[in-house]
């Protein structure tokens, strides 16, 4: 949409640009958390740092494939590229455990776990289970309250997204978008 369908419009170019970050920004989010449901508890951290580099390699590769076919619109392709392929193989994706068991009940949630596990899942499956039981213990929050009402949930809120506001100001975005451009106005002649 960005570079094939804007035909020389801004606005169509920007909202199809705003519909590829936010695309990724959902990705970034969902995909970490997946897998960190399917994950073995003992590989879990290392398979969430593995998320963040592939995301580094992934950016890189793209950058070799932008090397070797220069047309803009093809690089501006590349996440939508990305998009259909996970778009493919999610329907054969097993459903997280989690999900199964807060949904469809234990049984279900065990059968699925089995699907990504090997061996026998009784003792993971029940401490899921409990997991889940602990939780709907738990009062809910709403928006409201979290907004109005209690002091130390609007601190809480206020800090996590300040935190991820500021990651954003920090331009990071704009350093690994137009790096190369940076390091030519910098004088390098081979950026």
């Amino acid at each position: 949409m960005a570079s094939y369908l804007s035909y020389n419009n801004q606005w169509i170019f920007f909202i199809g640009r705003f519909a590829t970050g936010f695309g990724v920004g959902v990705s970034c989010f969902a995909l970490p958390v997946y897998n960190a449901e399917i994950s073995t508890p003992s590989i879990r951290g290392a398979t969430g740092s593995l998320f963040q580099l592939n995301v580094v390699i992934g950016g890189f590769v793209a950058c070799l494939i932008t090397l070797l076919n220069q047309h803009w619109r093809f690089g501006m392709m590349l996440p939508g590229i990305a998009g259909g392929i996970l778009g493919c193989v999610m329907p054969f994706l097993p459903e997280s455990p989690r999900f199964v068991m807060e949904t469809k009940g234990f049984d279900e949630g065990r059968n699925e776990l089995e699907r990504v596990r090997s061996g026998d899942v009784t003792e993971e499956a029940h401490f899921i289970w409990s997991e889940i039981q602990s939780e709907l213990e738990v009062a809910q929050v709403s928006y409201r309250e979290l907004i109005c009402g209690n002091a130390n949930l609007r601190k809480r809120l206020f800090i996590a997204c300040t935190l991820v506001l500021g990651q954003q100001a920090t331009g990071v975005n704009a350093f690994l978008g137009y790096a190369a451009t940076i390091f030519k106005q910098c004088g390098i002649d081979s950026p």
